[in-house]
């Protein structure tokens, strides 16, 4: 009968009617840091007293008085169950009770160490409360469910669910352009990869059935038994506007440069032309695309070279302007 009981994880106990220990298990007697005084037939009044001379509990006050008030407390509640309840340890555990009274007047006992989950969820939660203050886009996926566990502020606007409704969705339920297969071969390669950030592009889909196209960065959390993957997304249509726009823009500041009435030239501090416009091409003799790549100096009389040269090495940040005249000279020799 022990031997079943051992087997389960959780401290189990059973008193009877008289409030004397009937049945527990090995994991019951070790939560109380005890086991060689749990024996058949003790009161828990007696279990609680052991601890309480060994200063086993947290919060019982210093003085004889306060110690008395918390032991009828706890014979209270034990007497009459009302729910679960967690207790602090001296040693900095916490322990969750359970108890349940049966009709005959017996009370069956559950005790489970919940310290790292307590802890794990204050992390997760410091976490959450930093997350949902930046501006990217973060999703928390479980790994053997593959649920969605979180998003922050920034991708609950973006998909226009409320924090409720997104915990009742699942990977694929936001998810366009991939195969619910191709997710879950994802999810292997970054739990398989853990502390190492992998990539994907999917297609995100918005509460009212719009989509956008994004960059799913995600990285497995690393420890002994890693249960979420972090994801950071990058909305790809925002940078594909930006670059059109940039493109646009180029695109129209190279027409004004080409049209204006000079002639105009970028160069390396070498003289090596990166641009050049159609006046000054002309000029010369060339296409602007022919003089890419070559120096300005080619096209400058000899006897000019070490003066322009000379105001180019003057040029500073603080001085980034200067002024001569130079001649020029075209393909054919002329100048």
């Amino acid at each position: 009968m022990h031997s079943a009981f051992d087997a389960i994880p959780e401290g189990f106990a059973v008193y009877g009617a008289d409030d004397r220990l009937q049945v527990f298990n090995e994991t019951y007697a070790n939560i109380f840091k005890n086991e060689k005084n749990i024996k058949l037939g003790i009161t828990f009044e007696d279990i609680l007293r052991y601890g309480l001379d060994r200063k086993q509990y947290d919060g019982v006050g210093e003085s004889q008085k306060e110690q008395e008030q918390w032991l009828k407390q706890q014979l209270h509640e034990h007497k009459n169950p009302n729910g679960p309840l967690n207790r602090v340890l001296k040693d900095g555990r916490i322990i969750r009770v359970d108890e349940r009274k049966l009709d005959d007047g017996r009370t069956v006992s559950v005790r489970t160490d919940i310290t790292q989950l307590v802890q794990s969820k204050s992390v997760a939660e410091s976490l959450c409360e930093v997350l949902d203050n930046i501006a990217a886009p973060v999703i928390f996926t479980n790994i053997e469910t593959n649920k969605l566990e979180y998003a922050n502020k920034a991708l609950l606007k973006k998909l226009q669910y409320t924090s409720e409704e997104f915990l009742n969705l699942s990977s694929k339920d936001i998810a366009r352009g991939i195969e619910p297969h191709k997710i879950r071969a994802f999810i292997q390669r970054v739990f398989h990869n853990p502390g190492t950030v992998q990539q994907v592009r999917i297609t995100h889909v918005r509460k009212d059935g719009t989509t956008y196209p994004c960059i799913v960065n995600s990285i497995c959390e690393v420890g002994d038994n890693p249960k979420r993957i972090i994801s950071f997304i990058e909305d790809e249509s925002i940078e594909m506007q930006i670059r059109e726009e940039l493109m646009m823009r180029t695109a129209e500041q190279e027409t004004l440069i080409h049209n204006l009435l000079g002639f105009i030239t970028h160069a390396k501090p070498d003289t090596t032309i990166v641009f050049a416009n159609e006046l000054y091409a002309n000029a010369l003799g060339e296409t602007a695309e022919a003089l890419e790549g070559r120096k300005f100096q080619e096209f400058i009389p000899d006897e000019d070279l070490s003066i322009v040269l000379e105001g180019i090495a003057q040029l500073t940040p603080d001085e980034p302007t200067l002024t001569f005249e130079q001649r020029l000279k075209v393909i054919d020799g002329s100048i």
